[in-house]
């Protein structure tokens, strides 16, 4: 009996909802799910693709799946992000092979699942490792089910099992009309549904977990991110950029951040390199997360009285990053 789906790399669920809405159970694996847990039909793993490995075995083996999906993280791909490409080397000369190495997780575990399987990205350099993608869309592709998808976003899709070609499914309305909030399956339907209720494949790229984004207020996210840092306006050094070539007092900044933007899945608004620096050394920085963004701190930095001495740089395995986990794992783990 198929009657599960396995959702990689999916913290909303959203995707996994259409399937769960007509009996399947899915499998979410994340490592922001915080803790292993069962809500309903959904078993949430918090845990990466690789810790999540013998769970995903015996699924494998059970004879239950019906689908897979893949959602590997983009940020250290997709060519729309390329301008920090050359930065993040430097810092990491492996950030692009660990994060492909992610996408082919993904892919391995779906040609091993012997079930229809998609990996989903938007234009990146996915395309130079697993070749042209089966299928391309926007999301203003899609929009007869999804008016709040109207807007466009390359995205690419390398499948396998025997997924039709999404152009030629009910719904698909080819560039500048609107997008699809869901890729519908033919095989996966259950009869007698209506198109809107088909079982669905929803990309990551147009899912949100609000069902669409919603509009902030930049000015207001600011102030409130302040506050929540223990800094008050008349802490701000500067609004500018992060290299500190561009910048404006506080009192011209409210002005000019007083602005609505969509802060849901979709393209990225608002300038990466937008900074609110603070007297103390603090600031806030951008982040995005395939064209989700926020605000996130930096504490200002300080040299502790006492520090441990190391003797090792060099990553020892692929779940340590950080010095203490390499020079002191015992320690490491009971923190």
């Amino acid at each position: 009996m198929h009657d599960t789906i396995l959702c990689l790399c999916d913290l909303t669920g959203v995707m996994a909802r259409p399937w769960v809405e007509h009996g399947y159970r899915a499998v979410l694996v994340d490592p922001q799910h915080g803790i292993d847990h069962e809500d309903g039909a959904y078993l949430k793993l918090a845990c990466t693709i690789e810790e999540a490995f013998d769970q995903i075995s015996v699924l494998l083996r059970s004879g239950r799946l019906a689908f897979v999906a893949g959602f590997p993280p983009c940020t250290d791909m997709a060519v729309s992000g390329a301008q920090w490409f050359a930065r993040k080397y430097e810092a990491d000369h492996l950030f692009q092979a660990k994060a492909v190495s992610v996408a082919e997780q993904c892919r391995v575990i779906g040609e091993m699942s012997g079930v229809p399987y998609m990996v989903e990205n938007p234009v990146s350099v996915l395309s130079n490792v697993f070749g042209k993608p089966s299928h391309t869309f926007n999301p203003c592709d899609y929009t007869r089910y999804a008016p709040e998808d109207n807007y466009t976003k390359k995205t690419c899709l390398w499948t396998g099992g025997g997924i039709p070609n999404a152009a030629s499914q009910p719904g698909h309305e080819s560039a500048g009309s609107r997008p699809e909030s869901y890729l519908v399956h033919e095989r996966q339907r259950p009869s007698q549904q209506s198109q809107q209720d088909a079982v669905g494949l929803r990309p990551r790229g147009i899912r949100n977990q609000s069902q669409g984004g919603k509009q902030m207020n930049l000015l207001d996210e600011t102030k409130g991110k302040i506050s929540l840092s223990g800094h008050s306006t008349s802490d701000v050094r500067f609004v500018g950029s992060r290299d500190g070539n561009l910048g404006i007092p506080w009192s011209q900044a409210e002005k000019v951040l007083d602005i609505d933007y969509d802060d849901g899945y979709g393209s990225q608004e608002i300038a990466a390199d937008l900074v609110v620096a603070f007297t103390d050394g603090g600031f806030l920085r951008r982040e995005e997360y395939d064209g989700s963004e926020w605000w996130e701190y930096e504490p200002p930095f300080r040299v502790p009285e006492t520090q441990k001495p190391f003797k090792l740089v060099k990553l020892t395995s692929y779940r340590t990053w950080l010095l203490v986990e390499i020079n002191y794992p015992m320690e490491a783990t009971e923190e």
